[in-house]
């Protein structure tokens, strides 16, 4: 399976990567809004960190849903209620609050 990376943060998006590859996925990744704005092919689904340098995450969600059906899921340190219920309404299919394990990801 192949999946867009959109996270900031080298450590978290390097282990990210790691588990994800070990698991046969195959993970491209982008630390900023605007690069996963660009990206043409984002795979079967795209998990999406929502404290981004250049733009906020729900931004980023909005625009990736008005240009494609790819499934989104927010991974984020942001628990408030408010972001996840606004989240979702912009198109996002989950949306999971970091810290998490990577099998909330893989099932």
């Amino acid at each position: 399976m192949k999946v867009l990376l959109v996270e900031d943060d080298a450590e978290v998006a390097s282990a990210l990567t790691e588990g994800l590859e070990s698991h046969g996925w195959t993970v491209d990744h982008v630390s900023t809004g605007r690069a996963a704005l660009r990206v043409q092919d984002p795979g079967e689904v795209i998990l999406l960190d929502l404290n981004l340098p250049d733009m906020d995450g729900l931004e980023v969600c909005r625009g990736l849903r008005d240009a494609r059906r790819t499934p989104i899921i927010a991974v984020t340190a942001r628990s408030d209620e408010m972001d996840k219920v606004l989240c979702l309404r912009l198109g996002a299919d989950d949306y999971v609050v970091k810290p998490y394990r990577l099998q909330e990801l893989l099932g």
